[in-house]
Formats: C-alpha cells, structure tokens, sequence
C-alpha cells in the first residue's frame, strides 16, 4: 500500500516590536497506533527574523506668508506605515538662516535647539510630532523660506524619508512720520529749521526709505543736507530703518523777506520699498506763523554846517531798513522850523508834499537799503536866531 500523508499550514504574524533575530517553530504528530519508527515524529523549522518599518515624513508650516519679526511655526509629522516598529528615530531639521529663539517641542522624545531630536521608537501604525516655533529676524530679506527634515531610523526603510516645504517671505514695516518748526512764529526774512522724524514700528525692517518734503512757496531751501530735487519738493533716501529705530534729518528754510503771509504750512511724507500695513501716518504737516520786523533807523544831516541868513540851506535825510523784513509804506515827516522859505524836497524814490511839514512817501524800504530825501530851503535875511532846528 503506498504511503499517505496530510499537510496543515499554519499563519502567523511576529509582534512588530519584537527584538528576536529569529524565529523557531516546532511540530509533533501522534497516533494511537503503534510507529515502529518514532525518531521522525518531531520537526522544527527557524526563520530569521528581517524588519522593515515605512515612515513617513510631512512637514508644514502654519505661518504664510511669513513676516520678518514675526513668530514663525512649522509642524512635522512622522507616521510608521509599518510592519516593524521603527527603532531609534532621529529627526534633523535644517533650519533656515535668520531664525532666533528657536525651540522644538516633540511629542516624544528630545530635542535640542538646532534641529536635531531624538524620538526612540515609533511603533507601527503610530505618529509622533515635532513643533518647531521661532522668530523671523526683522533684517531677513530673502524673498522665500524653505526648511528641509530629514528622519533616520536604524529599521531599514523601503523610502527616502525628507520633506521640503517652502513659504513666501513678506516683510512689513509700520513707518510713523512727525514734523515740527523750530519755532513759531518765524520772522519774514529769517529761517526756519524743520526737524523730520521717522520711527518704525516694525515688525520688520523698512528698506530704501525715502522722505519727501513738499517744500511749498514761499518756502526757500537754504540747507536739505543730502536731499535732492524733485518735481515738487525735495527727496531725502534714507535707506535701511531698523526695526525698532528713528531716523531724524532736519531741512533749513527761509522765509523770504517779503513775504505777507500769515502762517506756511509745510508736508512731508515717507515711503519704503517694505510694505507698510498702516500708511495713514506716513504723512505730516506742521504749520508756522509769519509775522514781520522792520529795525528802521534815519540819520538828518545839514549842509552847510553854519549857514548865513538870505542864503539857502540843505537837510538831507536818510532812512535806513536793517531788516529782515521788508518795510512796508515808509514815510518821513520833517517839521520846517521857522524862519525859512521856500521849501523843495526831493527824493528818488516815492513822493513829497511840502506844506509847514515834508510829508514823503517812500513806499516798500527792502532790507539791506536805504532812501534818501533832500529838502532846500531859503533862510530869511531877516532871521535873528543864532541857531536853525529841523528835527
């Protein structure tokens, strides 16, 4: 009779955190009836043991864009798709470039404050997590950021394990401008200083600034420093204002000396390559008032020095305007002293009516100038008094 045999298969799953090498299973048959051979009723069978554990790695960053200055936050997620359980995890972060107050919070394990943590074992079908929470130093000017992970595990992997993301870069500066007059009220024909202040309030730094001064009439520039001509106005580049910092400039002026305004009313503005996220004070206007000083001085001088009665005699008089301003309607008023005739005075400039009294209009006397009046007169032959007064 031939000999016949029965096969069982037997199914089983090694724990995934197993750290045998291998494994061994053995088998026994029996029966009630008698085998002449019992030698070939046991078997057994060793199988080594080999793991692998598929993790995966996704990262992502809950900031975008991402201001300079600002907190940034990036969340990286390991899941084990198994078999194995994945031994001795190791993250490496390569943090970007400009990050301070770097901290890394994982949901196991360790890490230290450059990247690098040490999570131990994930088991199969679990997911452990690293936050990664830093400032966005305000100087940053990169247009992007990208942070690359890498996770290392010393379970072989069947995938690279890497994960790259990258967000836009958006910088914005909060840029506050103020003006002030060096002093009010300002004197027609003198200078007036305006003191600019920029400040920024951040978060980021505020790139090729520039301040512009309108400038308007009847302002003139005496001193912008190194500002330059623009259309209308004056342009001062500042360039870089840190974070956190103030730029002051100071603009001289003069009001000119024949100004007849009341006050001047002077705007400056600011602009930056850095968007600003509240551009309703980036412009100011300070405001002075005009008034006006003439130091009017005259000087009368007689010629001849001794004159003979029945002969003619010459006052000239001088007024003089030391400014700053203009002297506006100048008149002279010479009162004729008694004991003449014949009065007659002239000037280059206005007009003269001669009564007992020279009344001359000189009109507007500018700074810096003088008119002259010249009155001659006939000394009555007469004339008995030993000296002749003309105030």
């Amino acid at each position: 009779m031939l000999a016949r045999q029965a096969a069982i298969t037997v199914v089983g799953v090694v724990n995934s955190d197993t750290t045998d090498t291998s494994v061994t299973n053995s088998a026994s048959v029996s029966s009630p009836t008698l085998d002449p051979d019992t030698g070939d009723q046991k078997a057994s069978i060793t199988t080594p043991i080999v793991r692998q554990a598929d993790l995966t790695v996704v990262k992502t960053a809950t900031s975008s864009p991402m201001t300079p200055g600002r907190p940034v936050n990036w969340l990286i997620t390991i899941t084990n798709h198994g078999p194995s359980t994945a031994r001795f995890v190791q993250v490496v972060d390569a943090l970007p470039s400009g990050l301070s107050s770097v901290v890394l919070l994982p949901s196991q394990g360790s890490c230290d404050t450059v990247g690098n943590c040490l999570l131990g074992d994930i088991s199969n079908g679990s997911v452990a997590t690293v936050v990664v929470t830093a400032v966005l130093k305000d100087d940053v000017a990169a247009s992007t950021l990208t942070n690359d992970v890498v996770v290392q595990s010393t379970t072989p992997d069947p995938t690279q394990l890497s994960a790259t993301v990258t967000r836009p870069v958006a910088p914005q500066a909060d840029l506050h401008i103020t003006k002030s007059g060096s002093h009010d009220p300002v004197v027609a024909g003198q200078n007036v200083t305006w003191t600019i202040d920029v400040r920024n309030d951040g978060p980021s730094d505020a790139a090729a600034v520039v301040i512009h001064d309108d400038l308007p009439s009847p302002l003139v520039l005496v001193n912008g420093g190194s500002c330059v001509s623009a259309t209308v106005g004056i342009n001062c580049n500042v360039g870089k204002i840190a974070n956190g910092t103030t730029v002051s400039l100071t603009i001289v002026t003069s009001i000119p000396p024949d100004v007849l305004v009341a006050n001047v009313a002077n705007t400056a503005s600011v602009s930056s390559a850095t968007v600003d996220p509240d551009a309703t004070d980036n412009a100011t206007s300070a405001s002075v008032a005009v008034t006006t000083s003439a130091d009017l001085t005259v000087v009368k001088t007689a010629s001849p020095s001794a004159v003979v009665a029945g002969q003619s005699v010459t006052w000239t008089i001088v007024a003089s305007n030391a400014g700053p301003s203009f002297a506006r309607a100048v008149r002279i008023a010479d009162a004729l002293p008694a004991g003449i005739a014949n009065a007659v005075a002239t000037t280059a400039v206005g007009t003269c009516i001669v009564t007992s009294v020279v009344d001359c209009d000189l009109r507007d006397l500018a700074p810096g100038t003088n008119a002259a009046v010249t009155v001659t007169a006939d000394v009555l032959a007469n004339f008995v008094a030993s000296t002749l007064n003309n105030t």
